[in-house]
């Protein structure tokens, strides 16, 4: 068994001019693996902006936030700060949870964060409660338990600002339609 880095194969770490690919021993078989994973994406879950060229940022314009705010991406009112950078991030990568969850696809299971892939797993899984997908990132990740009680505040505040998670009874469950 190879000791890869953990962003081998990652289309969204990898880049064939970054400094650390460029020293890396795996760069040839990550690229083709990052290769491999993109072409998944984009074909499974519709992101097409997984490994291209990005432009250097520009600052955003009143009328992208405006936009951004009609189609309920940046809404921070109450979002709290970790919250607002997943769906911030989700948004950049063109990730569309409401699709994903119809579709009942999980779009984290080849793409970072991972706690974000266990906490979709349970919700497509017909669902969960926080103590149970906290218990899960505990046993998966070994994480304390601050920590996992902490990701999944944010990542269920996140869920439903985009409207792909309510809770009927203590559990939380997908909003599917």
């Amino acid at each position: 068994m190879t000791n890869h880095p953990g962003c081998f194969g990652s289309p969204l770490c990898h880049a064939h001019n970054a400094l650390p690919c460029t020293r890396c021993p795996f760069e040839a078989a990550c690229a083709e693996e990052a290769t491999r994973v993109a072409a998944k994406l984009r074909d499974s879950f519709g992101l097409n902006s997984v490994m291209k060229v990005r432009p250097p940022r520009r600052p955003i314009s009143a009328a992208t936030i405006s936009a951004a705010k009609t189609l309920n991406v940046l809404e921070p009112d109450g979002l709290p700060k970790k919250a607002q950078q997943l769906v911030q991030t989700w948004s950049q990568r063109g990730i569309d949870l409401r699709r994903a969850v119809q579709m009942r696809a999980n779009p984290f299971e080849l793409a970072p964060p991972k706690f974000m892939r266990i906490i979709m797993r349970e919700l497509l899984a017909g669902g969960f409660t926080r103590q149970g997908v906290r218990r899960a990132l505990i046993e998966e990740l070994g994480w304390s338990d601050a920590s996992a009680a902490s990701h999944v505040s944010f990542g269920i505040a996140a869920l439903n600002h985009v409207g792909v998670v309510k809770e009927e009874e203590g559990r939380l469950v997908p909003v599917i339609g």
